[in-house]
Parts: structure tokens; sequence; C-alpha cells
């Protein structure tokens, strides 16, 4: 390379260059000056050069050919990275923070002195913000009441907050550097690794970004709900996993007390509905016992045989619609504690139809026909116990809100799927605004309150069907009736 191209080439770097040169003889008079020095220093290159290097920095004094700091005449903040940081004013009397190195040489015998300088006001400015940002964002980490975990692409935990700490009982260095799957239970404490595997390998997100409520493991064994939000964060070719854990413990505290209460609400309801119910139910029955009682009393002669005969039997059926109503109660009783088993049996279901309809039959007035209709197998594999209950109950009421002359459809058909059977009435039929509450327990239609009942039959009967897998529904129209519809799957097919 020629010298003249050397030269032009130097003499690029030095003018763009982001830091300010500044070459002086052994005595320290300015024999080169670059653009950004006089950028730096607030004072033009050509009334720069030929001036001694104090006139720019102070403190710089040249004795016996020697550089001497004099910091009387300067303030040296710090000697560090092989250079110095020194507080001085530019040429318009500004103070900043100046950064010098230099070093001595020798060119053709002559000794030349450069200095490299640099402006660090606005980077200490920067670093400062820099350094208070990270106190305040320490300062929010480290009070925040929800734990703040971070974990790196392996699942090992780099930071944690006193807070998350605190809810897992550990102390923070404790948990720094181990596995995240420490805080977890089965079965995610086995298997988040390989979660995190799936994710780095395929990039699909399945919980990152996504709050879900999951279950912790503190280090004395007990399990609590929190809800988890993961966020994912790349800098610097590093990508770190963020995890915020809000604890759900006084949340699902406060959801059981409330669910305590409204039970004790419901059952205090429940209570008040049972003694109206069964104060107006009881008492018709146990007149009507009284009465009799009173009336067989006197009836003394042989002649009069047919008229206790017929007093006894209104007492029978007052203890049996008692016995009945008590039964119910009983019933209802077992089934919310769990007690009333799905047990099902291979039975002809054909032959039971006929069967029940014959029993119902028998109680009722002749002018009241119950017609049976039966489509497809008969081999069915339900409980027997519970669908006997069930269409005894169906078919009562059917029977109890249907007037003279009016005759009662009993349907059944069987697909390979499905096992549908309904019972039509064409009786006093249900208000349709009171349709949806049908099912509740206690509940009595307005146009149905003459009549005997407690309001528990219908409730027992969903129980009943949703205990064997199935479903009911009914379609009624107030004064032409009402149509009660059970499904249930065939279970043929599961067998």
């Amino acid at each position: 390379m020629k010298k003249h191209d050397l030269t032009s080439i130097l003499n690029q770097l030095m003018t763009t260059s982001i830091y300010g040169i500044i070459i002086t003889d052994d005595k320290g008079n300015i024999e080169y000056f670059s653009q950004q020095g006089s950028n730096i220093f607030k004072t033009m290159v050509a009334e720069t050069i030929g001036k001694n290097i104090q006139w720019l920095i102070p403190l710089l004094t040249f004795k016996e050919g020697n550089l001497v700091f004099d910091q009387s005449k300067g303030s040296l903040i710090e000697q560090k990275n092989q250079g110095y940081e020194i507080s001085i004013k530019n040429k318009e009397g500004e103070d900043f923070i100046l950064f010098l190195t230099y070093s001595q040489a020798t060119l053709e015998d002559v000794a030349v002195w450069t200095f490299i300088c640099r402006d660090l006001t606005n980077i200490n400015a920067e670093n400062k913000r820099i350094t208070e940002d990270k106190i305040r964002l320490d300062a929010v980490i480290n009070t925040a009441v929800d734990g703040i975990i971070t974990i790196d692409e392996k699942g090992t935990i780099e930071t944690v907050n006193p807070a998350a700490a605190h809810l897992f009982g550990y102390e923070p260095k404790e948990m720094i550097h181990q596995n995240i799957n420490m805080l977890m239970a089965t079965p995610h404490h086995e298997q988040h690794n390989q979660y995190l595997k799936n994710y780095l390998s395929t990039g699909i997100k399945k919980i990152i970004g996504i709050g879900r409520q999951v279950e912790g493991l503190r280090k004395d064994g007990t399990l609590f709900p929190f809800k988890l939000s993961i966020s994912e964060i790349n800098f610097d070719k590093k990508r770190i996993f963020t995890g915020i854990v809000h604890d759900l413990s006084d949340k699902f505290r406060v959801k059981e007390i409330e669910r305590a209460l409204q039970q004790e609400k419901d059952l205090n309801k429940l209570k008040s509905h049972f003694i109206t119910i069964a104060s107006h139910e009881f008492r018709t029955p146990l007149s009507s016992i009284l009465s009799s009682t009173a009336l067989i009393e006197k009836y003394e002669t042989k002649e009069q045989q047919d008229k206790r005969t017929k007093h006894t039997q209104r007492i029978k059926q007052s203890v049996n619609h008692l016995t009945t109503i008590l039964n119910d109660f009983l019933l209802l009783s077992k089934l919310d504690e769990g007690l009333v088993k799905y047990e099902p049996i291979h039975f002809d279901l054909k032959a039971f139809c006929e069967e029940i309809m014959q029993e119902m039959q028998y109680t009722i007035k002749s002018e009241i026909k119950i017609h049976l209709s039966y489509e497809g197998a008969q081999k069915v594999y339900l409980d027997k116990k519970l669908l006997t209950n069930i269409m005894q109950n169906l078919l009562s009421n059917a029977i109890k809100y249907s007037t003279s002359n009016k005759d009662i459809y009993f349907k059944a058909i069987i697909t390979p799927e499905n096992i549908k059977l309904s019972v039509k009435d064409e009786g006093i039929g249900i208000p349709l605004e009171e349709q949806k509450q049908l099912f509740q327990r206690f509940f009595r239609a307005k146009n149905a309150k003459n009549l005997q009942g407690t309001g528990i039959g219908l409730n027992i009967v969903r129980k009943y069907v949703r205990l064997m897998h199935g479903d009911i529904t009914v379609h009624s129209i107030p004064d032409e009736g009402s149509t009660f519809t059970i499904s249930f799957p065939n279970q043929k097919q599961l067998l």
C-alpha cells in the first residue's frame, strides 16, 4: 500500500470516528484536532490548532516531555478501563464528563501524543436512567403481592420474588437453579419438561399467553389453587419464560363459605316447604282417619257392618297416602345422600310396559283407558327398579290430572341407539311460564294447587332419570294436556 493511500485511509478513519482525536507534540501543542473533537469541546478546528492541550483540558500538564494530571485545575472523577473520567467545561461553559485515553509515539525521532476523547454525559445519563429503572422494576417485583418466577429454556428457575417464595414455602435461594417442576403436583411434575420441549420444537402455544387455574405444590407437601399466567421474552439471543402466580386460596375459601351459606339457606327453605306441605298433606288424611274412627264407634249393630267396612277402607286409604308421602321424603333424602345406586339388568321391556299399564289401569276409573304402543327390540339393559318408580309416577300424574273420558297414551320406541318412553294425557296441562320450574323440589303449578300432591314426585323422577344417564322433557299446553318423554342410551351398544 502506498504512503498517500495509507494517509488517506487514516484521515478518513479519524474524520468519521465517533471519538474525538487530538494529536500534540511533546509540549502539548495541538497539531491535529478532529471534527468530532470539535463537536465535543464546542470549538472550531482552526481555532484550536496550535493551542496547548491545557486550553481544552486544564488539568493536563506537560513537564519535561511527560504528561501530568494537575487536579488543582480540574476534577479527575475516576480512572478505569485504561482511561480517565474527567469533569470539565466545554468552550461554551457547559459541564460535561469526558472519557480520555492517551498514548505516546515517536515518528521520525519526534515524540507525539495522541488523545482519544468521548463525551460521557449522555451515556452516563442513560446508564443512570437504566439503573434507576432497574431499581424501580426490582422494587415493583419484590413488593408485588403476586408471585413472579422466571425460568430458562430448560425449566431452570433463574429469578423468584419474595411473594412467590413465601407462597410456596421456600427461601428464594432454595428455588434458584432448581427445576420449576419442584412446584408442581402430579401429573404436571413428571410431564412439564416434555411440555417445554414440545413447545420449543413445534412453537405451538398451549398455555403461553393464556391464564389458567392449576394446583401448586408447597414445600410442606400441601396443594393450593392458583391462577398461572405465562409470557415469553426474547433478548440477547436468549429466551426466558415469566410466570405470574396469583393465589386463589382465599377466593376458594370465600366460595366455600358462600356455598355453605347458600346450602343453609336452601335447607331452611326446604324445611319451610316441607312443613307447609306436610301440614297440608297430612291434615286431610289424618282428619279422614279421625272422622272415620269416630263414626265406626257409633256403628255397633251387625246391620251397620257395611258402614263400618266403608270407613275402615277410608282409614286404610288415608294411611296408604301418608305412607306414600313419607316414602317420597325418604327417597329424596337417599338420593341427596347418594345412597341410591344405578344397577342395570337385562329384561324384557315390552313385558314390563304391559305389566305397568295393567297395574295402573286397575287403580283408575273404567272411563279412563291407558293405551300402550310399542316399537322395536324387547330386550334392554336398564335399572328395572328405578324405571318402575319413574313410570308409576308419570302414569299416576297422567291419571290424576286427566279429566273423565280422556285417555292416556303410553308409548315406547327402541332403536339401536336410544330407548324412548313417553306418557301423554289430555288433562289440565301446565302453564307455559311455569314449565321451567316443573322439576324443582316442592314446586306445584298454580292450576294443580287444589289436587293432592307434595311437589317432589317429578323432582325424584328427574333424579332417577339422570342416575340412569338419561334425559326427561315435557311438552304441555294448558287445558289440552301434557306429554312427558324420557330417553336413555341403548346400552347394548356399550356392552
